[in-house]
């Protein structure tokens, strides 16, 4: 700054801080909006911490966000081709052209002539070679020779140089190759949430390294964590790092200035805004990591204050709450969301106390464990197990029906049995049931399930002879375990028995059998015996005097899901006047069940969130009426995720519909990030090979290609076609749908 910009600045400071009128302000911000890029950024620098040292937090500094300069060089262009330091030789290192510009200093790329590698050097700018600027420099250089791991930018070496006669401090350290700010890397290699979290972790560390040495960096930001090609995240510029290691501290004495604000505003925790250094410890650098996170995810920020004064932005930052993720990021687990707005926490003792706890329970996240982030409620606990260990727990759950069962047969028979063989038996059963879940884990989809299920028929029948009501009770477990496995045809084989049990025991009409049939007619839709399915229903309901309102209802709907997969059966074989007609009688039923469902005796929300995502993929499947459908499927996806205990595989379903819709509409990137949510969570739920894995895989595939990503589409294609294979029988007409889907692309 020269010194008639000097004189200027200090007039448009004194200005600035007098300006009480509306006319006033408008004046000074007018002359400051004139100025040269790198003045005018100066400037405002000088305005504000004016006002901070005056203690006038609200005075007008008049000045958007939105127009601050970020990378300028000492001309304004943000391209300096006449660079003095441009072929000049620093110490081993020859300057080849500028990289970027802060407030204090400047980045270069260098070749160092010894090693004929390039660095990154930097150098203090002219404007800023006051003695606590230089200090402030020495002190950067320290820090960074005490920071070794992966996640930081590691230093060469330091020293000084002459230039013009003039002396100044340079150092130098790695150049990151290629190297993209976060944001910039996760949207090049269109990174999903699973991968953005995953960098975060790693940033996480690379801070927390700090944290341990007593260093806080104090502005964190996306354009200080470069991403190399190889995904491994470098923090930079720790020129405004807070600093309690007394080793390295003491040597230089440097510090911030009591009213002075430090940091990027847009990352800075409440405490640091308020600018009593004191306040500031570790956990204002975990906010900011919040902060990057909210907006790694999402897209957006967490405050609207990009077009706000300085002092309101302040305010904001200090009072109100951040609008949640989940409202601007469809299908965002809740989990995430609870991680991401802890550490965001206005008060330091309500946050993440260490970025290595961020990182911890975001790992926590990815193993389906309760995050430490959530109040430890002992319902979502076993929710997260059972989410982790689903086979498990149907065989824990196995074992409580045992137990129920034992209980009713009287525990004192049971007692005075143990000395006999009945006590066995009870034994043999529940060790039947855990060899089950271990080849359903181990085997795939293969003989060796088949094998289980003769196993565990015979270890049935043989230990409940005499005692129907328990072996059809055990058939509905050993059926619901194979379903949830997806081994649809063996599921459907142990519902037929239970069935024929039940009504051998109580008649066709019993409530047990009634159930029965129900779960057998969906276990037949399932394997895709839609006919069968149907025909089940259907016979059911003619004896409408025999079934009670809500099994009408329930039977209604279970033909209408039948009609409906009829009718995808038909589109897939491009047999469209078909498929109009099936899908016109299932929107009939859909439809009516909605109303009577929102219009009648108050029911469960998650009947009602059922009845809006089946009527809403019915409309996608149509082709017709997508914006009622979106909407629809929109509601119910945000219901289930609003939902503290909801389940992520009914989760899945909503985002696989909303994915299909999202491609019908012609909305690609949002099919694809709905689609791969989808794939994400089935896997989590299930497996890489469940059927419902490879359903969301198929849809994901066609959404790729249409997006422009063949070659990615292709193989998810390819995996859906092949895995089928092995789950599900040759007849079966989603099998035969993703062989076709992958053929056709194939041939394209």
């Amino acid at each position: 700054m020269t010194p008639d910009e000097y004189h200027l600045a200090c007039e448009l400071v004194n200005d600035s801080l007098d300006a009480s009128s509306d006319r006033a302000k408008s004046t000074v911000a007018a002359r400051i909006n004139s100025l040269a890029p790198e003045l005018r950024g100066e400037v405002l620098e000088m305005v504000a911490q004016a006002v901070l040292a005056e203690s006038k937090p609200f005075a007008p500094l008049l000045m958007s966000l939105s127009d601050l300069p970020e990378d300028l060089n000492d001309d304004g262009s943000g391209h300096d081709e006449h660079d003095a330091l441009i072929g000049v030789t620093i110490g081993r290192y020859r300057i080849l052209r500028l990289l970027s510009v802060g407030g204090m200093g400047k980045v270069y790329v260098a070749e160092q002539k010894d090693l004929q590698r390039h660095v990154a050097i930097k150098v203090l700018r002219r404007h800023a070679m006051d003695t606590s600027t230089w200090k402030r420099f020495e002190l950067e250089i320290r820090i960074l020779a005490h920071l070794q791991h992966p996640g930081i930018a590691q230093i060469i070496e330091s020293g000084t140089y002459t230039h013009e006669k003039r002396k100044y401090p340079y150092y130098a350290m790695e150049l990151v190759p290629n190297a993209r700010t976060i944001f910039q890397y996760a949207e090049d290699h269109k990174l999903d949430t699973t991968d953005r979290l995953r960098l975060m972790i790693k940033v996480c560390e690379a801070i927390h390294e700090g944290h341990l040495k007593g260093i806080m960096h104090r502005d964190l930001k996306p354009d200080n964590i470069l991403v190399d090609p190889n995904g491994q995240p470098k923090v930079i510029d720790f020129g405004v790092a807070k600093v309690t290691n007394s080793d390295i501290a003491v040597v230089t004495m440097a510090g911030t200035s009591v009213g002075q604000l430090v940091g990027t505003l847009s990352y800075m925790s409440p405490e640091q805004c308020s600018t009593k250094d004191a306040d500031i410890d570790q956990r204002s650098d975990v906010y900011a990591l919040g902060v990057i996170m909210y907006e790694l995810l999402s897209g957006h920020s967490p405050y609207a204050i990009k077009n706000s004064m300085i002092h309101e932005a302040v305010r904001v930052i200090q009072e109100d709450e951040p609008t949640r993720i989940t409202r601007v990021t469809r299908g965002l687990p809740s989990d995430v969301s609870t991680i991401v707005h802890k550490a965001m926490a206005k008060e330091k003792g309500h946050r993440y106390q260490s970025a290595a706890n961020v990182a911890a329970d975001i790992q926590r996240y990815f193993r389906n464990e309760p995050i430490r982030g959530r109040p430890p409620r002992t319902w979502y606990v076993f929710r997260k197990f059972v989410q982790r260990e689903r086979l498990s727990v149907a065989i824990s759950l196995s074992v409580l029906l045992l137990a129920m069962l034992a209980a009713a047969w009287g525990w004192n028979r049971l007692e005075a049995a143990r000395h006999d063989d009945a006590f066995l038996r009870f034994r043999d059963c529940l060790a039947a049931f855990q060899g089950v879940a271990v080849s359903l884990r181990e085997n795939k989809y293969s003989e060796a399930n088949l094998d289980a299920y003769d196993d565990l028929s015979r270890v049935i029948n043989r230990q409940t002879v005499g005692d129907p009501a328990t072996r059809s009770l055990l058939l509905k477990q050993a059926a619901q375990l194979f379903g949830a496995a997806g081994q649809y045809d063996l599921a459907v084989r142990f519902h037929d028995l239970e069935l024929s049990g039940w009504v051998e025991l109580e008649g066709p009409w019993g409530s047990n059998a009634i159930v029965a049939e129900m779960l057998l007619a969906s276990a037949l839709r399932d394997n895709g015996h839609l006919e069968r399915s149907y025909e089940v229903a259907r016979l059911a309901i003619q004896e409408d005097d025999m079934l009670s309102a809500h099994y009408l209802n329930r039977f209604a709907y279970v033909m209408a899901e039948a009609k409906h997969d009829m009718g995808r059966r038909a589109a897939s074989r491009n047999q469209l006047q078909e498929a109009s007609q099936y899908f016109e009688a299932a929107e009939k039923t859909y439809r009516e069940t909605l109303e009577n469902q929102l219009s009648n005796a108050p029911l469960a929300e998650t009947d009602i969130l059922d009845s809006k995502g089946s009527l809403g993929i019915l409309l996608s499947d149509q082709g017709e009426h997508l914006d009622e459908a979106i909407l629809l499927l929109e509601e119910s996806l945000q219901g289930r995720l609003a939902d503290e205990y909801g389940s992520d595989s009914s989760a899945a379903w909503m985002h696989d519909y909303l994915g299909q819709a999202f491609l019908k509409a012609g909305r690609l990137q949002e099919a694809v990030d709905q689609l791969q949510r989808a794939v994400d969570l089935r896997v989590s739920v299930y497996n890489s090979f469940h059927p419902l894995t490879l359903q969301s895989k198929n849809n994901l595939g066609k959404a790729l290609i249409a997006s422009g990503q063949a070659a990615r589409g292709l193989e998810y294609l390819r995996l859906a076609a092949e895995e089928s294979d092995k789950c599900l029988r040759p007849e079966h007409w989603r099998r035969i749908a993703f062989q076709k889907d992958y053929e056709e692309a194939v041939d394209r």
